[in-house]
């Protein structure tokens, strides 16, 4: 790598835009906490309990404690883990061997995971394999824009015709 020095004077770097707090949900009690978007822990209001907010990135083997957070994990193509998993959002390119719960997984080209598997949202890519049960949980429906004015424009109740 070449440093270079200039004579000049260094020049402010622009105001970083303030982000706003995200919310996340406790994965002990699942009570809503508000969080700074650079926070790396907090503690849950609803149980005083400590919510790990960490990225995560694995590229080799893992073997220990499961990964418990709600930030996001990444198994890279030479990573191996074999232990649990529970995060926001998971991405295998590696191996995963044991439960894995998620809002999103995405196992891609190449991904194994090896056990049971719990997610509100999965992407499969082709090459990419799942050997376990799969329980997929469809997060709460949108409320429709569309309402009903009144009762007098709904169809008549009664049996329907066939």
């Amino acid at each position: 790598m070449i440093l270079r020095r200039s004579s000049a004077p260094p020049t402010p770097a622009p105001a970083a835009p303030s982000a706003a707090p995200r919310v996340v949900h406790c994965y002990h009690c699942g009570g809503s906490v508000r969080v700074s978007p650079r926070a790396l822990s907090v503690g849950c209001p609803h149980c005083n309990r400590r919510i790990a907010l960490e990225n995560f990135v694995i590229r080799g083997p893992f073997v220990g404690r499961p990964i418990t957070t709600c930030g996001n994990v990444v198994v890279e193509a030479g990573g191996v883990v074999q232990s649990p998993i529970r995060a926001h959002q998971v991405t295998v390119r590696g191996v995963v061997r044991g439960a894995l719960r998620a809002v999103l997984l995405a196992v891609e080209p190449g991904g194994r995971v090896e056990g049971d598997v719990q997610a509100d949202r999965l992407e499969i890519a082709e090459g990419g394999v799942v050997t376990g049960a799969c329980r997929i949980q469809r997060a709460a429906p949108i409320p429709s824009a569309v309402t009903v004015s009144s009762t007098a424009d709904a169809p008549p109740a009664g049996p329907a015709a066939v």
